[in-house]
């Protein structure tokens, strides 16, 4: 393997150079891969870019340790370049926006859902204490199950693809916590929206969103959630 570079990676790293205001490497990890990183004494970040067509790339995943420890994140230049400067700040808490849940479609019977639809209604109603609605969007064409308690609220939207009801592409789920949306806590998994509404993400709510952790669910709902996620009509 050649330490070749393409022209269209090249650029990317130089441009992820300046936004960084810190050197970058470029590695070239197979025939179509290649990753751009760097790294101080605390943190490291990299991108990974595949080639998908002639001079065309894609990020196909993204790093980032501090101090250790793996985080979840998105290939953001300017905002890793205030986490490479100032560490300690990155993990400094801050709250998650002011939000009110959407308000739930008009209400239906569990009998007149589809059967997966009503199973997974099912499912989250044993799964959490709280007071479970199920109603249908004419416009949108989703069924919609809401979940309401002292905690906040959670709204999961259900859509038909090929013969299956999941999660809509379309604002999947909403979830908010103590008059806060904290959806994007949950790194659009159901799992962990249910995990975040249920109080079994500690302080989720005060993760900074530079540097998030994935919620961690626990085993019977993550595992329930998964099974219900694509349910066939």
């Amino acid at each position: 393997m050649n330490d070749y570079i393409p022209p269209g990676v090249q650029r990317f790293a130089d441009e992820s150079e300046a936004d960084l205001d810190h050197p970058v490497k470029v590695t070239r990890l197979d025939d179509r891969r290649w990753r751009v990183s760097t790294s101080t004494d605390r943190v490291s970040v990299s991108v990974d870019l595949k080639a998908t067509g002639p001079g065309r790339f894609q990020e196909v995943n993204s790093t980032l340790v501090l101090d250790g420890e793996r985080y979840n994140s998105t290939w953001k230049p300017k905002s890793l370049r205030k986490i490479l400067a100032d560490p300690d700040a990155a993990k400094e808490p801050r709250e998650a926006p002011l939000g009110e849940p959407d308000p739930m479609p008009p209400a239906r019977e569990v009998r007149e859902a589809p059967v997966g639809v009503a199973q997974q209604y099912r499912i989250i109603e044993a799964q959490i204490p709280a007071a479970v609605q199920l109603g249908y969007d004419e416009q949108d064409k989703v069924w919609v199950v809401g979940l309401t308690s002292d905690r906040g609220a959670l709204r999961i939207r259900y859509a038909l693809r090929k013969g299956f009801w999941t999660l809509a592409r379309r604002r999947p789920f909403q979830v908010v916590v103590d008059g806060r949306d904290v959806t994007s806590l949950a790194e659009g998994k159901l799992e962990n929206a249910i995990a975040l509404m249920a109080g079994k993400q500690g302080e989720a709510t005060q993760a900074p969103p530079s540097v998030r952790r994935t919620a961690a669910p626990t085993r019977s709902s993550a595992v329930e959630t998964r099974r219900a996620n694509v349910i066939r009509v």
